[in-house]
């Protein structure tokens, strides 16, 4: 059985976003996006990190076309910013 404590490790991001999350009607494939890079920026203490889509795509368990969409579509919307564009 689980016990989650925050001595095994959180990730620690401003109330604004948190609210954000769950305010906006993103799609599931959306959400699960942003929270895996929630999770490798705002978990390791950093606001930006380079991640690929392939990367992306075998955290949330999805291909590398529909993680690319996901990702365009989040970065068209103003809701990430994308260095290159995703593939």
């Amino acid at each position: 059985m689980a016990n989650p404590q925050t001595e095994a490790g959180h990730v620690r991001i401003a109330n604004d976003l948190y609210e954000a999350l769950y305010a906006f009607d993103f799609t599931l494939r959306e959400l699960r996006l942003l929270l895996a890079l929630i999770r490798w920026t705002y978990g390791w203490g950093v606001k930006e990190r380079q991640v690929s889509t392939a990367q992306l795509a075998a955290r949330i368990g999805i291909g590398r076309s529909p993680a690319g969409r996901t990702l365009r579509a989040l970065a068209a919307s103003g809701v990430v910013k994308c260095i290159s564009e995703p593939t």
